[in-house]
Parts: C-alpha cells; sequence; structure tokens
C-alpha cells in the first residue's frame, strides 16, 4: 500500500490529534502502556548515594553517584560516579513518563484494604498504608498500574501490595513526588521511582526496583527485580547436624553350666596296686552372651552451597562529541569618507576638513542551535499480532533558539499504527528554547505475518537553524501464542 504522511498536533501526554485528508480524529490508547526503564531496566538499585546494612541482596544491577557505604550482595553489576549515569538518565525520564501519564482515577488517603484494577490513579498529596494493610491489584500479565503520588509516601511496618489473576510486579510503577519510608517486613510490588530520599525498613521484600533522585537506605532487605533473568543463589553452608542419641545396650549373656564330675576308679587287687581311674571330662563352658547392638548414630547437616560470584559490569560506550557551533559572519567595512576641497593657488589653502568616518559594520550574532533526539521502546520484545509504544523525546541542546523543529519517524516494515494504519508520521515542533524538550508516544502494531527477529526503525529531528539529529530503536518480534 502507498505511505501516507499525517500531521500529529499534540504530545501524547493528552492524547493524539490526527489529520488525514482534512480530517480531524482522536486517537486514544485502548490499554495503558508500561513506562519505558531505557537503561535503569536492568537495574534493582538506582540513586545518588547508597546506604547498606545487614544482610541486604539484590537479583541485578546497583548504580550510585558517590561509593556505596556498606557491602550489599549485588548479584548483577555495581557501577559507580559516571557509569551510573546512563541509568540516571533513564530513571528521569521514566519518572517524566509515568508523570505526564492521563489520569484514568483517583486515590484515596489510605490505601490499606483497597482493591484497583489496570489504570493510571492519582493523589494530589501525600499518602501510604497503615501497619499490615494491603493493597490488591487484579489484572492479566500485561496489565499495567501507574500510580502518581504528589507528596511523600509512608508504607507501614508489614504492610503490603497482593497481585492476582496474573499481574506482575514489572508493569506496576509508582511516581513519588517527595521522599518514600518503607515500613519493616513490608512487601511492596513495582518500580519506585522517589523524587527525595527513600527508605526500606528492616528485613523489607520489593519485587521491583527502588530508583531515587536523593539517597536509598537499606536495612537486611531482600530485592528481587522483576521482568529480567533471576540468578539464583547458593545460601550459606547450613548448621552441622546433631549427635545421634547412644545406642541401647545389650543384655549380658547367661553363665553357661558346670561340667559333669567323672567317675571314681575301680581299687585294684590287693598287693598290686589299682590303676588311677581316669580322669572325668572337663564339663563345656556356656557361650558367651550376644552384645547388644550399638545404636545409629544421628545423620550429619547438609551443607549449603557457597553463593556465586557475580560478573563484573561491562564498561559504558563513550558518548559522541557535541557539533562545533557556526562562525558568525564577518561585518561589511565601512566606506572610505570623501576627500577635503583643494586650496586655491597662490597663498596656501586651508588643509581641507577629514571626511566623515564610514559606519562601523555589524556583526549579527550566531544563531545556530543542537537538537537531540532519543527514542526509545517500552518492550524490547513483542509478539506478532501485539501492540508497542514508543518514546520519542527531542531536545534543544544547544544555546540559541531552535526555529522550525519537525520530528519524523518512520516505523519498520510488519508495522503499523494501531488506529490509522500508517507507517510515517510527522510532528511539526515549532519553536525550542535552549534546554527545552517535547515528547512523542506512538503506538503500533505489528500484524501477524511481520518478519521474526530485530526491527529497527528510525527518527529524525531537523530545525531551520540546526543540522539533522537522529536516533534508532530495536525491538524483537517473537511468535504469536496460539490461541491468543
Amino acid at each position: 500500500m502507498p505511505r501516507r504522511t499525517i500531521q500529529l498536533a499534540r504530545a501524547v501526554s493528552t492524547g493524539l490529534s490526527v489529520t488525514l485528508a482534512g480530517l480531524t480524529f482522536a486517537v486514544s490508547a485502548a490499554a495503558v502502556e508500561p513506562v519505558d526503564m531505557g537503561d535503569a531496566h536492568d537495574f534493582s538499585v538506582v540513586a545518588n548515594a547508597v546506604t547498606s546494612t545487614g544482610a541486604t541482596a539484590m537479583s541485578d544491577d546497583l548504580g550510585s553517584t558517590m561509593p556505596v557505604a556498606g557491602t550489599p550482595i549485588v548479584l548483577g553489576q555495581t557501577h559507580i560516579a559516571a557509569a551510573a549515569d546512563a541509568a540516571k538518565a533513564s530513571m528521569n525520564l521514566a519518572y517524566g513518563d509515568a508523570q505526564l501519564r492521563a489520569i484514568t482515577g483517583s486515590l484515596p488517603a489510605n490505601l490499606a484494604g483497597s482493591s484497583f484494577g489496570p489504570g493510571v490513579y492519582n493523589a494530589p498529596g501525600a499518602m501510604g498504608f497503615t501497619a499490615s494493610g494491603i493493597l490488591t491489584l487484579t489484572g492479566d500479565e500485561d496489565a499495567v498500574f501507574i500510580f502518581q503520588i504528589g507528596g511523600a509516601l509512608t508504607i507501614g511496618a508489614s504492610a503490603q501490595v497482593k497481585l492476582e489473576g496474573g499481574a506482575q510486579p514489572c508493569n506496576v510503577f509508582w511516581q513519588v513526588n517527595g521522599a518514600t519510608t518503607i515500613g519493616a517486613s513490608a512487601k511492596l510490588a513495582g518500580t519506585l521511582m522517589a523524587d527525595a530520599d527513600l527508605t526500606a525498613g528492616a528485613g523489607s521484600r520489593i519485587d521491583g526496583r527502588l530508583l531515587s533522585k536523593g539517597s536509598v537506605t537499606l536495612d537486611s532487605n531482600a530485592i528481587r527485580t522483576a521482568c529480567t533473568e533471576t540468578q539464583l543463589v547458593a545460601g550459606p553452608p547450613g548448621p552441622a547436624g546433631a549427635d545421634g542419641t547412644d545406642g541401647i545396650q545389650g543384655e549380658t549373656g547367661a553363665r553357661g553350666a558346670t561340667g559333669a564330675t567323672g567317675a571314681p576308679g575301680v581299687n585294684g587287687l590287693s598287693g598290686v596296686d589299682g590303676s588311677d581311674g581316669l580322669q572325668g571330662v572337663e564339663g563345656i563352658a556356656g557361650a558367651q552372651g550376644i552384645a547388644g547392638a550399638q545404636g545409629i548414630a544421628g545423620a550429619q547437616g547438609i551443607a549449603g552451597a557457597q553463593g556465586a560470584t557475580g560478573a563484573e559490569g561491562v564498561a559504558g560506550e563513550s558518548g559522541p562529541a557535541g557539533p562545533e557551533g557556526l562562525q558568525g559572519v564577518q561585518g561589511v567595512a565601512g566606506e572610505s569618507g570623501p576627500a577635503g576641497p583643494e586650496g586655491l593657488q597662490g597663498v596656501q589653502g586651508l588643509d581641507g576638513a577629514d571626511g566623515p568616518e564610514g559606519p562601523v559594520g555589524s556583526v549579527p550574532p550566531p544563531d545556530a542551535t543542537t537538537l537531540c533526539v532519543t527514542k526509545r521502546a517500552a518492550r524490547r520484545k513483542v509478539r506478532r499480532g501485539r501492540s508497542v509504544a514508543w518514546t520519542i523525546m527531542v531536545t534543544n541542546c544547544g544555546d540559541r533558539v531552535a526555529a522550525g523543529v519537525t520530528v519524523t519517524d518512520r516505523l519498520p516494515r510488519g508495522t503499523a499504527h494501531r488506529s490509522l494504519g500508517i507507517r510515517r508520521a510527522v510532528w511539526n515542533t515549532g519553536t525550542l528554547t535552549p534546554g527545552s524538550r517535547k515528547a512523542y508516544r506512538l503506538i503500533t502494531r505489528f500484524t501477524r505475518n511481520a518478519r521474526l527477529g530485530r526491527h529497527t526503525n528510525r527518527v529524525t529531528a531537523d530545525a531551520d537553524n540546526a543540522e539533522r539529529s537522529s536516533a534508532r530503536a530495536v525491538t524483537a518480534v517473537t511468535r504469536a501464542v496460539k490461541g491468543r
């Protein structure tokens, strides 16, 4: 089919307004899409500073600007200082994505005893759970739950989040505009993104991630990051088994009977001494009693396997150098002043007055700037016949106003916009001041005939006074599950 171009006039945070052949349609997603975690996807903890006490363990990577205080067990890789910058940048984008999602419902001040289905829920101020309170989230494996909290979040001791109906912790997101406290022995599900410091109480368990723009304090916690390949870790050696009890002592054997005395010999005739009578046979000694069986020794305790050593983290690639700014045009030189009049002949004429000084050429200030653009898929893998959300972010990375900004997105073959079936989209962004950015979100569907394997699509950003910037995103397509 021929390619068509549409103009998308508004950011997806308020829905898509699509113009096609002079008609305008309002496009909205049928379901809430997951928040794209980008380079923070494989991290259990990301913060400016991390403090750990007690036996804390996490299944995936740890990222911190400052050196870690304490010795938590990290089964992934530990990234310190600049090595954590990419994960922190993705955390900030994910926080903004969750904060800008369209609201579908409101939250009570106390979540204890509440139940929610998939959606985006908002609380304008501080909130939390009471101690031992239970929040129930019900949905299938693709259900997404986003909680926008306008203040601090406090989760009481032994409170918990229960997932029912197949709901997954990797699809639960908490965006907290303040400090966060998780009580002792509490059980939290989902990715928690806090704008301030985050504290996990002693013995609390998190099925998800702890991400903070401030510090993270841990105390004997277990953090299992959902939607990643979990490594199994052997526990410490088990204690030695108790000694077995002594066996029962056998009874003493019975004493053998005494042998019979031999008969006396016959007296010999007189004169001749009779021969001595035969000595009686000695009686047979009684058999020795059987010794009692020895008691069975107690089994020795099984030793626990030694914990596996985590693999060393891969160093991140260096970012590209920014383009050099254009040089300003040199100003035009001023014209020479006219010559003074010649003096009268004979009497020496007076010197002519100097001509007026020519105007100084003006140097226009350079107005060139630099655009930066990124594109990420909400899922790294998607089945045939299913949809995936792409998040596009264009930023003015220079120090001049960018004019006439446009963003063009080309989807891979075998995909189409879920509502209109397009493969190319153009956004007229207009003007961007230095440091400002604009986000666009596009939901596309991979057809049931889409090619299996990796699909790459490209987005470009142009402006009247900036060179073109581009980015690519990759998604792997797998076979569809039968019956779905």
